[in-house]
């Protein structure tokens, strides 16, 4: 369906699983320069496309748009149309190959297939400022460039993993629930752990003598939270605009539930997270403050 309207409109790509990789349509008109490496996939079951290169990205209809040099999106739809593209086939064919790629990966995963990858390269970990035996601790492999990390539960099964390199992030399988778990958990003994967003930074904690565990991304679920609230954290959510709304709701949950806790104080709008300054990650976690100290002083700052 959507891959014979790609054919139609003169792309040539590969298709991998449900994305249709190719060099990006529209790169030379948005750049100037003419694509040479295939950054540019689209999913066939939603239609929805991106560049990685040139940042060019959108639905199928602004694709057919562009190339077609049509009028508006109502154009691009009755393009679609003829040529066996409806709205509606979109979505009832996502819906069907979703849950079909939900059974049949649920089926598959098990610690024989995850330990197929590659172990991690020295120089691998380097690049993230790791070495090889946090690696092997935290049960990190990898499968090119890409970093594959385990999804496991409270107990340490295995759920799935997640595939991580510098352009995407993709989970295995597709709708893995790993909201119901934080990353390291099951490998943590102290009472006091820091709490941070990516798994690479909760190893790279690790490196500095400092348990830590990731909630997989700036959201955390309930079952995240109730997970948290067992130990005494130190919340270093990114330094940015998703993570300080995280660490403010999860702050305000703590301190309901009666949690205490700390919040790393990030001095520094060039440092992102413990990634940016492995070398100050000690300094940032004995710094840390309670929450209420930090009200105090504000408050005491503007007077």
């Amino acid at each position: 369906m959507i891959d014979k309207a790609l054919t139609r409109l003169g792309i040539e790509f590969e298709l991998q699983g449900s994305e249709a990789v190719a060099l990006c349509p529209m790169h030379e008109q948005r750049t100037g320069r003419v694509d040479s490496t295939p950054g540019w996939s689209m999913n066939i079951d939603t239609g929805l496309f991106q560049c990685f290169s040139c940042g060019y990205r959108g639905h199928i209809t602004r694709l057919v748009r562009d190339l077609m040099n049509l009028k508006d999106f109502a154009e691009a739809a009755q393009w679609l149309q003829g040529a066996g593209v409806t709205g509606e086939e979109v979505k009832q064919t996502y819906e069907r190959r979703k849950a079909q790629r939900v059974k049949r990966a649920v089926a598959k995963v098990d610690e024989a297939e995850f330990l197929a990858f590659d172990e991690v390269s020295e120089d691998m970990a380097a690049s993230r400022d790791l070495n090889v035996q946090t690696c092997q601790f935290f049960g990190l492999r990898a499968h090119g460039d890409a970093w594959i990390i385990p999804i496991r539960d409270i107990t340490g099964k295995l759920l799935g993993w997640q595939e991580k390199n510098p352009q995407w992030v993709r989970n295995r399988p597709i709708g893995v629930k790993k909201g119901s778990c934080l990353f390291g958990y099951d490998l943590v003994a102290g009472e006091q752990v820091v709490v941070v967003e990516s798994p690479l930074d909760a190893a790279l904690a690790r490196m500095h003598g400092i348990e830590a565990v990731a909630t997989f991304g700036a959201s955390v679920t309930e079952a995240q939270l109730s997970m948290i609230a067992t130990r005494s954290p130190i919340l270093a959510f990114d330094n940015d605009d998703a993570g300080r709304d995280s660490t403010k709701k999860v702050s305000a949950e703590l301190t309901r539930l009666g949690v205490r806790h700390r919040l790393v104080q990030w001095d520094d709008p060039a440092i992102k997270d413990f990634g940016d300054a492995p070398e100050r990650i000690s300094d940032y976690v004995w710094a840390s403050k309670d929450p209420l100290k930090i009200r105090f002083e504000q408050i005491m700052a503007a007077k």
